[in-house]
């Protein structure tokens, strides 16, 4: 697996390389059935085998994890199970021919069966049917059989009774009515001896390798998974986990069957005709089966398992098919001492194909996983096919804070954390820690308690961790103070107008020079009351706000060695009123004629401007405030009239202008009539 691999490869790299010290790893892993299944050898007497819930561990694949089905058999056994299986000759011409073999694992089927003991009816409606098989062993021509459900017993045995089918059928010869080697049939109701043998049935065409008699035989040549899931009312059927490729040829009906699943029915595996039959027949080979309904949640917990010291459990990769509807959860727990263990951490829960999860448990010595796996249909179950979890031992050490600010004389408790190969931290690993400073900045005791001196410096590495067989950790010291900063304006701030702010500091303890400890010292500010410094970088800085109202502003001051101060205030923003740039008027105009008034006014682009109209200049505003800047009226006598409008912006600020209009009576003018 790709994932597995490449993991792999990183964990020998990690363990190599590192001269002092020498740290373990390595992993734990399952991918076969027998290491899945393989007795305890790490204290047995607190658990001897791996114990498993509601799942089967199958050598399918080569060793899987899977929800336990309601029949299955893998036939690895040599001996036919008879506690699941009725076995007996197929075809009564042919009493004498040996029972089932079991043959490297595969059973064989040579003009004899297989039913198993399990009835299904009523009590289970949704039941499906899955195995790995094969019909044809070239260059021996087909012989006639059935894999999937029937009635209780083999098709020529001339048996009355009301049962269901469901099957994948072979035949030797193709029929008119269904033209092809393989097909399914669907039947519900009673079998009579005197009736056709196609009476009630739903036959289908399997088309999954066209109409050639040479290539149908070719694609029965192989193992193959036959799929056939049933529920109340309808049946479909797979190969290679895809729904079947069928044909309209002859009787064959479109999918899905319908029908339904209370009457009786049987797993079935059949062949009817002996291999030494007409010049040769093949046998049918089945790998496993597998039919009925899967547990709905089941779970496998391992052995336990032992790194030799203490390490960190912390990578678990697994391989996994997990069908819609299903899931895999991975669950892992730790002990020091292999008596008191940890909770249960979940590690995550998997996806489809190879994955690598992070674990998340504290470090041990000994390591145990769980894994659980669910479904929502009884039809369909996860795959779970190798699980391998890594552990890493213990390398350096890391102190923490990396970097400290301490005043003079000031204290700082300091702590080491254990990192693995991966420079991942060992939960719940404490060596002895011994502390010591070697850079100067102040002294530290034995519990990695600092006390600072009295000169201010950046004292790097000084703080040193060290535990015999690990590499030390050291973290850095600033010693100082952190400058006091204040916010100073230019001016009085005002709406639209850029204003200036200066961050000025000083020193907390007066007695001490200006700049002692601070270095360059850097300026960010927050203009947008955000709660972040990334507005503007700078001692003094300028600004627009565009709007009256008060604002928030803070600085954040950082000193060269790295000590940090804010300060804020809050910035009143004066309103600035309204400025009228011009008044356009129709003038003159006679009595009766309208007049328009047009206003150009300027404020900040956010003010909200509204626009009042006083015909006479009374100081009652006759068209009282609107958002249009333009407004007409009439006047019904001559002479000059003043005009009064105020512009006022939304937050109250207005401004007063006036304009004049002449008025005139109306001029009549008559031609002149010469006599």
């Amino acid at each position: 697996m790709t994932v597995l691999s490449t993991f792999t490869t990183a964990v020998k790299a990690l363990s190599v390389g590192h001269s002092a010290p020498q740290s373990i790893s390595g992993s734990i892993l399952h991918n076969t059935d027998a290491e899945f299944l393989a007795p305890c050898t790490v204290l047995p007497e607190y658990q001897s085998t791996p114990q498993t819930q509601q799942i089967t561990v199958s050598p399918a694949k080569g060793g899987e994890l899977r929800l336990q089905a309601t029949l299955e058999d893998y036939f690895d056994a040599p001996q036919i199970d008879n506690t699941k299986w009725i076995s007996g000759y197929s075809n009564p011409a042919y009493p004498g021919v040996e029972m089932p073999q079991i043959v490297d694992g595969v059973l064989r089927l040579n003009a004899n069966y297989l039913r198993a003991r399990h009835a299904f009816a009523a009590e289970t409606p949704i039941r499906f049917f899955e195995t790995r098989a094969r019909f044809v062993t070239a260059p021996d021509p087909l012989a006639y059989g059935d894999l999937g459900f029937y009635r209780s017993m083999p098709p020529l045995r001339a048996v009355t009774e009301t049962s269901s089918i469901r099957l994948f059928v072979a035949q030797t010869a193709i029929e008119a009515d269904i033209p092809r080697h393989l097909y399914v049939r669907t039947k519900d109701g009673p079998f009579f001896p005197s009736d056709p043998p196609t009476t009630g049935v739903i036959d289908t065409a399997v088309d999954n390798w066209g109409a050639s008699s040479a290539a149908q035989m070719a694609g029965l040549n192989q193992f193959r998974l036959y799929t056939i899931r049933w529920d109340q009312s309808e049946t479909h059927y797979l190969i290679d986990g895809s729904p079947i490729v069928t044909t309209t040829e002859g009787a064959s009906k479109p999918l899905p069957h319908g029908g339904v699943s209370t009457l009786p029915t049987y797993v079935f595996l059949y062949s009817q005709d002996p291999t030494f039959f007409g010049g040769g027949r093949s046998p049918v080979l089945v790998d496993w089966v597998r039919a009925g309904a899967y547990a709905t949640q089941g779970s496998y917990l391992s052995c336990v398992f032992d790194a030799g010291e203490l390490v960190n459990w912390s990578r678990i990769a697994l391989s996994a098919n997990i069908p819609q509807g299903t899931s895999v959860t991975v669950e892992t727990r730790t002990s020091q001492d292999g008596a008191i263990w940890s909770g249960w951490y979940t590690a995550g829960v998997s996806e489809s194909g190879a994955s690598t999860l992070s674990m998340v448990n504290p470090g041990g010595r000994y390591f145990q996983y769980r894994v659980r796996l669910s479904s929502t249909s009884v039809m369909d179950t996860p795959e779970v096919e190798f699980v391998e979890a890594f552990y890493f031992g213990a390398q350096k050490l890391r102190v923490n804070p990396a970097v400290a600010y301490v005043n003079p004389l000031d204290q700082k408790q300091f702590n080491a954390e254990t990192l693995d190969l991966n420079d991942e931290v060992i939960g719940g690993y404490q060596p002895p820690i011994q502390w010591a400073v070697v850079n100067d900045g102040g002294t530290i005791d034995n519990q990695g308690l600092f006390t600072a001196g009295v000169l201010s410096g950046r004292f790097t590495d000084t703080v040193l961790a060290t535990s015999p067989g690990l590499l030390s950790g050291a973290a850095t010291v600033n010693v100082g103070y952190a400058p006091d900063v204040h916010i100073a304006l230019c001016c009085e701030g005002k709406e639209g107008v850029p204003i200036t702010l200066t961050a000025s500091l000083k020193n907390r303890d007066e007695s001490l020079p200006p700049v002692l400890g601070w270095g360059a010292a850097i300026f960010e500010w927050d203009i947008d009351g955000d709660g972040r410094f990334d507005d503007l970088v700078g001692e003094s800085v300028t600004h627009v706000f565009p709007k009256t109202g008060e604002y928030e502003v803070a600085v954040l001051v950082t000193s060269g060695l790295g000590f940090t101060n804010t300060a804020s205030t809050t910035i009143a923003i004066a309103n600035v009123a309204p400025q009228i740039v011009a008044i356009h008027v129709d003038s003159p105009v006679t009595v009766g004629k309208v007049v328009t008034v047009e206003v150009h006014a300027v404020d900040v682009p956010s003010a909200i401007l509204t626009y009042a109209f006083d015909w006479n200049s009374d100081g009652v505003f006759d068209a009282p405030d609107q958002l249009s800047n333009q407004m007409t009226t009439t006047y019904d006598a001559p002479g000059v009239k003043t005009i009064t409008v105020r512009v006022r912006d939304d937050d109250g600020a207005e401004t007063l202008g006036t304009t004049e209009v002449q008025v005139e009576l109306l001029r009549l003018f008559l031609p002149v009539i010469e006599r």
